[in-house]
Order: C-alpha cells, then structure tokens, then sequence
C-alpha cells in the first residue's frame, strides 16, 4: 500500500508526464504546419 505521500508524487509525476506529452504533441502539429507552408 503506498504513503499518502507516496500516491500524491505519483499523481503529481503522472500529470507532468501527460502534460510533457501534450506539450510535445502540440509542438510536433506546430512544426508539421510550419514544413506544410514550408513545403507549399
């Protein structure tokens, strides 16, 4: 069973890990439109 602690960390390490991917997902669309227009 883990610590209050403990779950709070894992939560709060879970969210920045879905957060870090968003973030690389929102960026890699910016780039794919940037090297459309590029491209075009």
């Amino acid at each position: 069973l883990l610590h209050n602690w403990q779950l709070k960390l894992y939560r709060n390490n879970e969210h920045v890990q879905l957060t870090q991917g968003f973030q690389m997902a929102l960026s890699d669309l910016n780039g794919s439109k940037t090297t459309d227009v590029k491209k075009h």
